[in-house]
């Protein structure tokens, strides 16, 4: 038997031409899992999260394809697709009237493209977004400081538009805490490996309390990832954590999904 050894520089799975047929075909759809209130349990914004709804798999989750969509340099093209859809959605919930606010991730190379950033503010503009300011959702991903002229400029474009930035999985990267002074930031994120493993471990435990202290020494609001037990919930209850996302609410859903999720939700379920 011959013992043949995988090289470790294998390229993408999916090759450019199969990303950009996918764009145009709107193969990637949006999916938006539930942010909710842990001190009333109301919903208070949807996550924006991508999906591909490959023709010959299962619906993929970006681990499977965003390596492939980075490397084909179209990671901006499935960010307006998701943000077309997103906006959509959120005018379809509001004539529903049901106020959910948008959060959208995008990566710290994003945030450094000024021609990028205005062609998103035009487009949230175009399709009336006023009502509720966008939240920006930066991963810990980039190693590019925010202190860069034209990071601060496109920032302070981002402010101008009254959308609020988030800093996502907090205390996974190698500079959290100097992000957190470079950024003028509304929101933290608590990465769900530290929401799964504090009950267990009291190093995860002492790190969410810290986490929680300093976004309200900051006047932060402080979100918990990846919330899936009761006693992970009410735990985050006694901290003062302000809001939580996770399995114990809702998976990621479709736009026909979240809509009636929306509709049924009833914090007494949970009580």
């Amino acid at each position: 038997m011959l013992n043949i050894r995988k090289p470790n520089n294998l390229p993408p799975p999916h090759d450019g031409k199969e990303i950009v047929y996918a764009l145009k075909r709107a193969e990637f759809k949006a999916y938006y899992q539930p942010k909710v209130e842990l001190s009333s349990l109301e919903l208070s914004g949807l996550e924006v999260l991508a999906r591909w709804q490959h023709p010959c798999s299962s619906l993929l989750t970006p681990d499977k394809f965003l390596p492939s969509v980075k490397a084909a340099g179209l990671l901006n093209d499935l960010t307006h697709s998701l943000l077309y859809q997103a906006l959509t959605t959120h005018n379809s919930l509001m004539r529903a009237a049901i106020n959910a606010p948008m959060a959208l991730n995008l990566e710290t190379s994003q945030i450094g493209d000024g021609d990028f950033i205005c062609s998103l503010i035009a487009q949230a503009n175009i399709h009336g977004f006023r009502t509720k300011p966008l939240t920006i959702e930066i991963t810990e991903s980039g190693i590019e400081p925010f202190t860069s002229p034209h990071m601060i400029r496109n920032i302070a474009k981002l402010n101008a538009c009254g959308w609020r930035l988030s800093l996502d999985d907090f205390g996974t990267g190698h500079s959290s805490l100097e992000r957190l002074c470079q950024i003028p930031c509304s929101e933290i994120k608590i990465d769900q490996s530290f929401t799964q493993h504090m009950l267990s471990d009291m190093r995860y435990q002492k790190i969410v309390k810290y986490i929680i202290a300093i976004g309200k020494a900051m006047q932060l609001t402080v979100v918990a990832e990846g919330i899936e037990t009761f006693q992970q919930l009410n735990f985050l209850q006694s901290l003062g954590c302000d809001q939580g996302q996770g399995y114990i609410f809702s998976p990621a859903l479709s736009a026909e999904d979240i809509q009636q999720w929306c509709f049924r939700w009833n914090r007494a379920a949970l009580l």
